[in-house]
């Protein structure tokens, strides 16, 4: 398993604030981002995923200052650290109300997505429309149906951003299988995940030749996800 860190973080009270002036820990181009802004739970989302990101890179790839990291986004939303002239992409940024997760690998050649989900109850069309017909049977047959459903489609959206595309494939080309036995190398407190593509999934992940991994982690009332890809 390519080594990864990560962090699940949330950002000083009193930069969520709706009155508050940008915070002093981001950049002039993401100050100039956060007032473009215009409904509070989307500045709160963007505001803690630049939190926790600016938070682990400081440490991968410095020490740094804060406001030396700016985080920006390419076209198809996947995002990019530029650090004092330098690109940095292999980190994965995912929020849910006012927490940001954010995991980051050294490795080069490798494709990272991470997510982010509150464990709740979800609305049955969501597996209808986009599971498998093997999944649909796995969330029927689970005893905790609620988790699986969460389960299957945190792994689906941390894939999606593994192969840099988001929501722009079909989620049916994400396979998410049974959990694995733990390896020797699999980080603690995570359970392994079978997982494969099809269609045009496939044909992305193909230039991935080390493979994929899959890796999820329950914690309390959230549950986090990590794809690696060229592990």
């Amino acid at each position: 398993m390519t080594p990864f860190r990560w962090t699940v973080a949330r950002p000083p009270e009193r930069d969520l604030l709706l009155d508050a002036p940008p915070p002093d820990w981001l950049s002039p181009a993401e100050a100039a981002a956060l007032s473009r802004l215009r409904f509070p739970e989307r500045r709160t989302k963007w505001l803690a995923g630049r939190w926790a990101a600016k938070s682990l890179l400081a440490v991968e790839l410095g020490p740094l200052p804060l406001p030396e990291i700016v985080i920006l986004n390419e076209e198809s939303g996947a995002p990019y650290a530029e650090v004092r002239g330098r690109r940095f992409d292999r980190f994965s940024i995912s929020h849910r109300g006012n927490f940001g997760f954010c995991a980051v690998t050294g490795e080069e050649a490798v494709s990272l997505g991470a997510d982010l989900e509150l464990i709740e109850p979800r609305d049955r069309a969501l597996v209808r429309q986009f599971f498998t017909e093997d999944e649909q049977r796995a969330v029927a047959a689970s005893p905790s149906p609620i988790l699986a459903i969460n389960r299957i489609w945190s792994v689906k959206e941390a894939a999606m951003k593994a192969l840099r595309t988001g929501l722009r494939i079909d989620t049916r080309d994400v396979l998410a299988g049974d959990d694995l036995p733990p390896a020797p190398d699999t980080p603690q407190g995570w359970t392994p995940l079978r997982i494969s593509f099809a269609g045009e999934g496939a044909k992305l992940a193909a230039g991935h030749s080390g493979g994929a991994a899959a890796l999820w982690r329950d914690e309390g009332r959230y549950l986090l996800s990590i794809v690696v890809l060229g592990s």
